[in-house]
């Protein structure tokens, strides 16, 4: 994989982790930005914001496919989706 990859893939996750946080989990937004940038990133929110904007088809297509859980888990298992 290549440093570009990666850093697609990395983009990817956070998208699915708001996405999860905010949709699945029913999450306030500034709560939501707290976890990831406290316990799951460790970047600052303006980078999280500025991720999100990047991936904003991505996110707009997991809103529109209404994923679940179970659905995050098979495309990211090492992640715990349980909440």
């Amino acid at each position: 994989m290549t440093r570009a990859e990666r850093r697609e893939a990395r983009r990817r996750l956070l998208a699915a982790r708001f996405y999860y946080w905010t949709e699945v989990r029913r999450r306030r937004f500034d709560d939501v930005m707290r976890i990831l940038s406290e316990h799951e990133f460790f970047v600052d929110e303006r980078s999280i914001m500025n991720v999100l904007r990047d991936v904003s088809h991505y996110l707009s297509d997991l809103h529109t496919r209404r994923e679940t859980a179970a659905a995050l888990r098979r495309a990211y298992p090492s992640w715990n989706w349980e909440g």
